[in-house]
Parts: structure tokens; C-alpha cells; sequence
């Protein structure tokens, strides 16, 4: 899965993390929801248990300032979960699932395959 060059870091870096969590299992449900001007970047529901997955997707091309998932602050947290509470209140038929929020971070080089770091339940 090599970088598209038409897309932006980060649409390559969304369309990368959706497609390996397609691939462990999980269902698509959106992508980029927004709820008052604040962003889940994906939304997905285990296929085998009542949970929604929202995912934080961070993408970057080096590790310069740090793991691309390193870069999630106070805030940006704070403003997912209000989403992540948007999402349920305007979708109702996913109120009584378990929720999970994990974030997906990603290398990419125009020269090798992107580095995928999943980690499960990474903020609350």
C-alpha cells in the first residue's frame, strides 16, 4: 500500500488505517463525522460483539517530532469525546453498544510500506 501522490498525508493516512481495520475484522460505519465543528476521523463496529470503535487516525513522514500518535493533545481529546457523545446522541440505534476509542498511527514513505501502530482503547 504505497503513498498516493493526488491525496493529502493525511486522506492517505485515514484510507490506510481504514483499510487495515477492515482487514482485522471490523465493520465500517463513517468517515470524518463531524459533530459542532469537532472530527472523528473513522467509525467502525466490531462484527462480532455490540461495540463502536472511533478511531484517531495520525499520519506523518517521520518520526522527527515524535510517534505520529504521541501528537494527540488535551484538547484534541477532549473535543473527540464530545464527538464520539454526538455520534451516539444522533444515531440512537448504537446507544446501548460499548464503546472504544483507538488511535491508529502511521509512518508513510514514498519508498516502503506505511508503518501501522493500532493502539486499542487509547484515550477516554
Amino acid at each position: 500500500m504505497k503513498f498516493v501522490k493526488n491525496k493529502s498525508l493525511g486522506n492517505n493516512g485515514e484510507e490506510i488505517a481504514k483499510i487495515f481495520l477492515e482487514e482485522k475484522g471490523l465493520s465500517f460505519i463513517a468517515k470524518n463525522y463531524r459533530f459542532h465543528k469537532k472530527e472523528i476521523d473513522l467509525i467502525f463496529k466490531d462484527k462480532t460483539e455490540d461495540i463502536l470503535i472511533f478511531v484517531e487516525v495520525k499520519t506523518r513522514r517521520s518520526k522527527t517530532y515524535g510517534n505520529p500518535e504521541d501528537s494527540i493533545s488535551a484538547v484534541k481529546r477532549k473535543n473527540f469525546i464530545t464527538a464520539v457523545n454526538g455520534f451516539i446522541l444522533e444515531n440512537p440505534i448504537y446507544r446501548d453498544f460499548s464503546l472504544r476509542i483507538d488511535t491508529v498511527g502511521i509512518l508513510i514513505s514514498e519508498t516502503k510500506e506505511p508503518e501501522i501502530n493500532h493502539i486499542e482503547n487509547s484515550f477516554y
